[in-house]
């Protein structure tokens, strides 16, 4: 970890107070719905890695180079998007509304932020297996044998990386919702009526 000197001591220090008392805040007195305060939770985490954390031995030890700046101003405006978006995205239908261009392009760079974030802070080969497994998912329908699984698009991928809640990251989510067939609706109308006996 960095030893940080004047002038990037005091504004990342106070950040990283403020992000504190947000968190302790949320846990004793609730959170915001959860696509809002995940994508708070990045943004006030994520960027400190590349702040905090020098990519090699031999970046500078005292102070953020550019390039770990560039990757905090990123992790920062694709996690802030899902912010000033989240009515958008919760009320968008999946397979019925398209994901936009920035939407997967922003995912995508986040993703490989968070596995350089998990290199530099917690283990190459933490992040070696998040790489592999995010290839595998891109490319399982190329598989043979055991490892064949239908294709795993970008779209999907990004749904799964920005679902509202862990329901909506089950399979059946990303399904059609079921219609009722209309002898089905019928039935229901009628037996919903007092007075009126079921055939």
């Amino acid at each position: 970890m960095r030893q940080l000197t004047l002038p990037w001591k005091i504004p990342i220090l106070a950040t990283a107070v403020v992000a504190a008392v947000f968190h302790y805040y949320c846990a004793g007195f609730g959170s915001p719905e959860p696509r809002t305060f995940r994508g708070l939770h990045l943004s006030m985490l994520l960027p400190f890695v590349f702040l905090l954390y020098p990519a090699w031995n031999k970046s500078p030890q005292h102070r953020p180079s550019a390039p770990d700046l560039l990757a905090a101003a990123l992790c920062l405006a694709a996690s802030l998007y899902t912010v000033f978006y989240a009515d958008r995205l919760n009320q968008r239908f999946v397979g019925f509304h398209a994901v936009r261009t920035e939407e997967v392009v922003l995912g995508g760079l986040l993703a490989l932020a968070a596995i350089e974030a998990c290199r530099r802070s917690i283990s190459k080969w933490f992040a070696l297996t998040v790489a592999v497994t995010l290839v595998y998912l891109m490319t399982c329908q190329y598989w043979p044998g055991m490892f064949h699984y239908k294709a795993f698009t970008l779209d999907r991928a990004w749904r799964s990386f920005t679902c509202r809640t862990t329901r909506a990251c089950s399979a059946s989510s990303w399904e059609s919702p079921p219609r009722f067939s209309t002898s089905t609706s019928s039935s229901r109308r009628c037996c919903s009526r007092p007075g009126r006996a079921t055939s």
